[in-house]
C-alpha cells in the first residue's frame, strides 16, 4: 500500500478510476454508509475542470482520503497508465491539500467485474450501463481497498 499518512485516522474515502476522457467516482464514509457507493462519473475535457469538480466532490463528501486504481500488467508490472496515475496523484496532492491519506489500489479486472455486476443487477436492469462503468469500477476499487486495508466494526 502506498500512501502519505497523517496522524488522524481516515474517515471518508474517495474512490477513483481514472481515464483519458471519464474519471469514475465512489465515495465511502465510515459509520455512515456500509459500503462503497457509486457517485458518477466526470468528463476529462481538462485537467482544470477536472479538479474542480473533484475538489467539489471532496467538499460535498468530507473526504479526507484519495484511493486511485492503479492498473498493474499481467505481470504485476506498471505500464504507461500506471505511470500517468501516478503524476495524476501527486497533482491531487497540490491542488487539494486537504486530502490527507493518498492511497493506490490494484485495479486489475475492476472494469470486467463492473460489467458483470451490472449483468447481473436490477438496479442496472440487467443490462450494462457503458455511462455508468467507470463509476462502478470507482466502487469495486474503493471496496477492495476497504475490504483489503481496514478494519471496520
Amino acid at each position: 500500500m502506498d500512501n502519505t499518512q497523517s496522524k488522524t485516522a481516515p474517515n471518508s474515502f474517495l474512490g477513483i478510476d481514472f481515464g483519458s476522457k471519464k474519471v469514475g467516482v465512489a465515495t465511502f464514509r465510515i459509520g455512515h454508509t456500509p459500503m462503497p457507493m457509486i457517485w458518477g462519473n466526470i468528463s476529462y475535457k481538462s485537467e482544470q475542470e477536472l479538479f474542480e469538480k473533484l475538489q467539489d466532490v471532496i467538499d460535498e463528501e468530507v473526504v479526507d482520503t484519495v484511493v486511485l486504481g492503479l492498473p498493474l500488467q499481467a505481470d504485476g508490472t506498471e505500464g504507461k497508465l500506471s505511470k500517468r496515475i501516478r503524476l495524476f496523484s501527486d497533482k491531487i496532492k497540490q491542488k487539494c491539500p486537504d486530502i490527507k491519506h493518498h492511497y493506490f489500489q490494484d485495479e486489475t479486472l475492476t472494469s470486467y467485474e463492473a460489467e458483470c455486476r451490472m449483468k447481473n443487477s436490477p438496479r442496472f436492469n440487467f443490462k450494462v450501463d457503458k455511462s455508468l462503468l467507470d463509476a462502478v469500477a470507482a466502487s469495486i476499487i474503493l471496496e477492495d481497498f476497504v475490504r483489503d486495508n481496514l478494519e471496520i466494526s
